[in-house]
Protein backbone atom coordinates (compact mmCIF):
# COMPACT_ATOMS: atom_id res chain seq x y z
CA UNK A 1 0.00 0.00 0.00
CA UNK A 2 2.87 2.37 0.80
CA UNK A 3 4.33 1.74 -2.67
CA UNK A 4 0.97 2.60 -4.29
CA UNK A 5 0.86 5.91 -2.42
CA UNK A 6 4.46 6.64 -3.43
CA UNK A 7 3.70 5.84 -7.07
CA UNK A 8 0.67 8.15 -6.97
CA UNK A 9 2.83 10.92 -5.51
CA UNK A 10 5.41 10.36 -8.25
CA UNK A 11 2.73 10.48 -10.96
CA UNK A 12 1.31 13.71 -9.54
CA UNK A 13 4.79 15.23 -9.35
CA UNK A 14 5.52 14.21 -12.96
CA UNK A 15 2.17 15.58 -14.14
CA UNK A 16 2.75 18.87 -12.34
CA UNK A 17 6.27 19.12 -13.78
CA UNK A 18 5.06 18.61 -17.34
CA UNK A 19 1.69 20.33 -17.10
CA UNK A 20 3.27 23.51 -18.44
CA UNK A 21 3.58 22.08 -21.95
CA UNK A 22 6.88 20.20 -21.88
CA UNK A 23 6.94 17.41 -24.45
CA UNK A 24 7.58 13.89 -23.22
CA UNK A 25 9.98 11.54 -25.00
CA UNK A 26 8.38 8.97 -27.29
CA UNK A 27 7.69 5.67 -25.43
CA UNK A 28 10.06 3.79 -27.75
CA UNK A 29 12.97 6.07 -26.89
CA UNK A 30 15.20 5.66 -23.84
CA UNK A 31 13.57 7.19 -20.78
CA UNK A 32 15.08 10.43 -19.58
CA UNK A 33 13.11 11.70 -16.62
CA UNK A 34 14.07 14.78 -14.62
CA UNK A 35 16.51 13.83 -11.81
CA UNK A 36 14.70 15.72 -9.03
CA UNK A 37 11.63 13.52 -9.51
CA UNK A 38 13.09 10.18 -10.45
CA UNK A 39 16.36 8.35 -9.83
CA UNK A 40 17.12 5.25 -11.85
CA UNK A 41 20.02 3.90 -9.87
CA UNK A 42 19.30 0.28 -10.79
CA UNK A 43 20.28 -1.26 -14.15
CA UNK A 44 16.68 -2.22 -15.03
CA UNK A 45 15.02 0.98 -16.21
CA UNK A 46 11.65 -0.24 -14.91
CA UNK A 47 12.83 -0.13 -11.30
CA UNK A 48 12.46 3.32 -9.86
CA UNK A 49 13.49 4.97 -6.65
CA UNK A 50 10.69 7.31 -5.69
CA UNK A 51 11.15 10.63 -3.89
CA UNK A 52 10.36 8.98 -0.54
CA UNK A 53 13.16 6.42 -1.08
CA UNK A 54 10.89 3.45 -1.89
CA UNK A 55 11.93 1.32 -4.87
CA UNK A 56 9.22 -0.10 -7.12
CA UNK A 57 9.16 -2.03 -10.37
CA UNK A 58 6.63 -0.81 -12.89
CA UNK A 59 5.70 -2.92 -15.94
CA UNK A 60 6.93 -1.49 -19.27
CA UNK A 61 3.38 -1.29 -20.61
CA UNK A 62 2.38 0.80 -17.60
CA UNK A 63 5.28 3.19 -18.15
CA UNK A 64 4.47 3.54 -21.85
CA UNK A 65 0.82 4.15 -21.03
CA UNK A 66 1.70 6.67 -18.34
CA UNK A 67 3.98 8.59 -20.69
CA UNK A 68 1.31 8.55 -23.41
CA UNK A 69 -1.29 9.78 -20.93
CA UNK A 70 0.91 12.59 -19.57
CA UNK A 71 1.88 13.55 -23.12
CA UNK A 72 -1.81 13.94 -23.99
CA UNK A 73 -2.47 16.01 -20.87
CA UNK A 74 0.56 18.22 -21.60
CA UNK A 75 -0.86 18.86 -25.08
CA UNK A 76 -4.22 19.89 -23.61
CA UNK A 77 -6.07 16.68 -24.47
CA UNK A 78 -8.15 14.50 -22.17
CA UNK A 79 -6.68 11.17 -21.14
CA UNK A 80 -8.54 8.16 -19.78
CA UNK A 81 -7.21 4.98 -18.22
CA UNK A 82 -9.29 1.91 -19.00
CA UNK A 83 -8.71 -1.50 -17.47
CA UNK A 84 -8.91 -4.38 -19.89
CA UNK A 85 -9.41 -7.99 -18.92
CA UNK A 86 -6.93 -10.67 -19.99
CA UNK A 87 -9.74 -12.79 -21.36
CA UNK A 88 -13.22 -12.04 -22.62
CA UNK A 89 -16.36 -14.07 -23.21
CA UNK A 90 -17.60 -14.83 -26.70
CA UNK A 91 -20.39 -12.27 -26.18
CA UNK A 92 -17.89 -9.54 -25.29
CA UNK A 93 -15.74 -10.58 -28.28
CA UNK A 94 -18.80 -10.24 -30.52
CA UNK A 95 -19.36 -6.73 -29.19
CA UNK A 96 -15.71 -5.72 -29.73
CA UNK A 97 -15.73 -7.13 -33.27
CA UNK A 98 -19.19 -5.74 -34.02
CA UNK A 99 -20.49 -9.11 -35.15
CA UNK A 100 -22.96 -11.68 -33.95
CA UNK A 101 -22.24 -14.27 -31.29
CA UNK A 102 -22.69 -17.15 -33.77
CA UNK A 103 -20.14 -15.49 -36.08
CA UNK A 104 -17.57 -15.38 -33.24
CA UNK A 105 -18.30 -19.01 -32.34
CA UNK A 106 -17.74 -19.95 -36.00
CA UNK A 107 -14.39 -18.12 -36.01
CA UNK A 108 -13.41 -20.16 -32.95
CA UNK A 109 -14.67 -23.44 -34.44
CA UNK A 110 -12.81 -22.71 -37.70
CA UNK A 111 -9.58 -22.09 -35.77
CA UNK A 112 -9.38 -18.42 -36.74
CA UNK A 113 -9.69 -17.25 -33.12
CA UNK A 114 -8.09 -19.21 -30.30
CA UNK A 115 -10.06 -19.82 -27.14
CA UNK A 116 -10.08 -21.99 -24.05
CA UNK A 117 -12.98 -23.60 -22.24
CA UNK A 118 -13.90 -22.62 -18.70
CA UNK A 119 -16.60 -25.10 -17.84
CA UNK A 120 -19.01 -24.80 -20.73
CA UNK A 121 -17.95 -21.23 -21.56
CA UNK A 122 -15.28 -20.14 -24.02
CA UNK A 123 -12.74 -17.45 -23.20
CA UNK A 124 -10.66 -15.53 -25.75
CA UNK A 125 -7.53 -13.65 -24.76
CA UNK A 126 -8.05 -9.94 -25.25
CA UNK A 127 -4.68 -9.65 -27.01
CA UNK A 128 -5.71 -12.31 -29.57
CA UNK A 129 -9.04 -10.57 -30.06
CA UNK A 130 -7.41 -7.20 -30.72
CA UNK A 131 -4.85 -8.79 -33.05
CA UNK A 132 -7.66 -10.39 -35.07
CA UNK A 133 -9.56 -7.08 -35.16
CA UNK A 134 -6.47 -5.18 -36.32
CA UNK A 135 -5.81 -7.79 -39.00
CA UNK A 136 -9.44 -7.63 -40.12
CA UNK A 137 -9.28 -3.82 -40.35
CA UNK A 138 -6.00 -3.98 -42.30
CA UNK A 139 -7.46 -6.49 -44.78
CA UNK A 140 -10.56 -4.34 -45.27
CA UNK A 141 -8.44 -1.25 -45.80
CA UNK A 142 -6.29 -3.06 -48.38
CA UNK A 143 -9.38 -4.21 -50.30
CA UNK A 144 -10.88 -0.71 -50.22
CA UNK A 145 -7.59 0.81 -51.41
CA UNK A 146 -7.50 -1.67 -54.29
CA UNK A 147 -11.11 -0.87 -55.17
CA UNK A 148 -10.27 2.85 -55.22
CA UNK A 149 -7.27 2.25 -57.51
CA UNK A 150 -9.41 0.12 -59.82
CA UNK A 151 -12.11 2.80 -59.96
CA UNK A 152 -9.52 5.47 -60.79
CA UNK A 153 -8.05 3.31 -63.56
CA UNK A 154 -11.52 2.82 -65.03
CA UNK A 155 -12.12 6.57 -64.93
CA UNK A 156 -14.97 6.38 -62.47
CA UNK A 157 -13.63 9.38 -60.54
CA UNK A 158 -13.73 12.87 -61.99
Amino acid sequence: MEAQIAVRQWILAMAARYNDGHHWPHPASRRSFPPPLLATDLPDERRFTLPNGATVQIPKTAIDGLIEMLEAVAEGENATVVRTPREVSTQKAATVLNMSLPAVVKLIDDGVLRSRKVGSHRRITFADLLAYRDDMVARRRAVLDQMSRDAEELGLYD
